[in-house]
């Protein structure tokens, strides 16, 4: 949960962001169409879950019953900020692009929001995964982290981004 603190600092829209929260979680629950596009995208690949490396086995009906239910309650709360922000950048960007149906460029947009939002696992390089794994735990989160707000500080142009960052932090904090 600690999540949506870094959602209300990094979101393109605070007040899209609180709209979709809700009709996300819809969506996971559901299995919605929206959801389903979210994960063909990729959007499910920017989490702490490694999914392409195999470590989601078969599950067995023991484990599909007890430990599968936690993991599936796990990436959901992991994924709502991330698939919240992603409907509100697509939803926001078909409107400025008056687009009635979402373009692949508009979706590739939000989905690179919606990874971004919080800690993009998605982003480490070969050094960065071999230190996090090894030698330094959470590196890779803790570099990220930085990075994210370095990006930030660097493409903040007026004091009035500057005073709606720092009040946000405030009350995220």
């Amino acid at each position: 949960l600690r999540d949506l603190q870094d959602a209300g600092l990094y979101s393109g829209s605070v007040k899209g962001f609180i709209k979709k929260y809700p009709e996300a979680w819809k969506q996971i629950a559901k299995n919605g169409d929206l959801w389903q596009q979210y994960k063909a995208l990729g959007g499910t690949y920017s989490s702490v879950y490694d999914y392409a490396s195999g470590t989601v086995k078969e599950e067995k009906p023991l484990y599909r019953n007890t430990l599968g239910r936690v993991e599936v309650l796990n990436m959901a709360i992991e994924q709502a900020p991330r698939f919240a922000e992603f409907l509100s950048t697509r939803e926001r960007l078909m409107a400025e692009r008056g687009e009635t149906k979402a373009s692949m460029d508009t979706l590739m947009d939000a989905l690179y929001a919606a990874a971004d939002i919080t800690t993009n696992f998605g982003r480490s390089g070969t050094l960065g995964k071999t230190l996090n794994q090894n030698y330094i735990p959470f590196f890779n989160p803790s570099v990220q982290g930085f990075d994210r707000l370095a990006r930030w500080v660097s493409s903040t142009k007026t004091g009035k981004e500057w005073a709606r960052f720092v009040a946000t932090a405030a009350v995220c904090g």
